[in-house]
């Protein structure tokens, strides 16, 4: 669970991600970001901002905007 905005989700639609061995040897996590794999978690402002403070902008896991590839 992370905190973006719509804009920020749409852009990361068709990029490319790694997040490398995040399960242990040989378990190599990457691909394409697809429509439909980001869900929305409905919350209103006043809570993201509050949560935010303390946790900052990955609240639970890995946060897809961290990882995305650069084009070489």
């Amino acid at each position: 669970m992370f905190v973006a905005t719509e804009a920020e989700v749409a852009d990361l639609i068709g990029k490319e991600v790694y997040f490398g061995e995040i399960d242990g040897k040989h378990s190599e996590v990457y691909g394409e970001i697809e429509e439909g794999e980001i869900e929305k978690v409905a919350l209103d402002p006043e809570t993201v901002a509050t949560v935010s403070t303390v946790l900052g902008d990955t609240w639970s896991g890995y946060n897809p905007l961290n990882y995305v590839e650069e084009d070489e």
